[in-house]
């Protein structure tokens, strides 16, 4: 795909899925129930790095972010979901984040957790997803998948049948890596908050993410 014809795909594509694009801003501190989002071993969330590695999604990325050691652009924003909108959805996030010269070729993400939670259905997460790897591949970039980890004594038992389903179909899709068990699993991994990785769960997803994609 040539260079203008590569911008007009992303440009309609900007203008159909979302409108009006709410402006980039960086992970709050806390999500929007409040609960605090911790942090990794040297979190990062610069949106100056570019690279054509992006990582989008919800909190998740955000405490991931400063454990990756292959260079990815942070494409990430707490409180997202696929369909439920904090900062907008993780796809008009994304694609105002597209709208800038940083373009990628490979963009990772995960996400569903904040679906799930506000009762939105399976059916109507995944066909968001769908439309949301449609629209980067017609953008030139390949997605993966990413599986989120669900810690099943904090979460109710709605959002974790939801969760196991939406991480189920991120593994029917053609590039994806199963990292959550990850951060739920093995010595070490657990939850201080139970939602996000701890401390040592977040360095065994995020050498997980790093192996995804390349």
């Amino acid at each position: 795909m040539s260079g203008p014809m590569k911008k007009a795909v992303v440009a309609a594509w900007v203008t159909i899925l979302i409108g009006v694009v709410p402006a980039c801003t960086a992970d709050p501190t806390t999500d929007p129930t409040g609960t605090t989002i911790p942090t990794g071993p040297t979190t990062t969330v610069d949106r100056t790095i570019t690279s054509p590695r992006w990582f989008a999604g919800d909190s998740m990325v955000f405490v991931t972010m400063g454990a990756l050691t292959v260079p990815t652009f942070y494409a990430g924003q707490g409180g997202n979901g696929f369909v439920f909108a904090n900062v907008g959805t993780i796809q008009s996030f994304t694609a105002n984040l597209l709208a800038g010269v940083n373009h990628p070729t490979v963009v990772l993400v995960t996400g569903g957790i904040n679906d799930a939670a506000h009762g939105i259905s399976v059916a109507a997460t995944t066909a968001a997803m769908a439309s949301f790897e449609a629209a980067m591949s017609l953008a030139g970039a390949r997605t993966w998948w990413i599986t989120e980890p669900v810690y099943a004594t904090f979460q109710s038992t709605a959002t974790v049948s939801a969760m196991a389903a939406t991480n189920a179909w991120m593994l029917t899709r053609p590039f994806h890596a199963d990292c959550g068990p990850q951060a739920t699993t093995g010595p070490g991994a657990g939850t201080d908050d139970g939602t996000h990785p701890n401390g040592a769960s977040i360095v065994k997803y995020a050498a997980c993410i790093d192996l995804a994609g390349l």
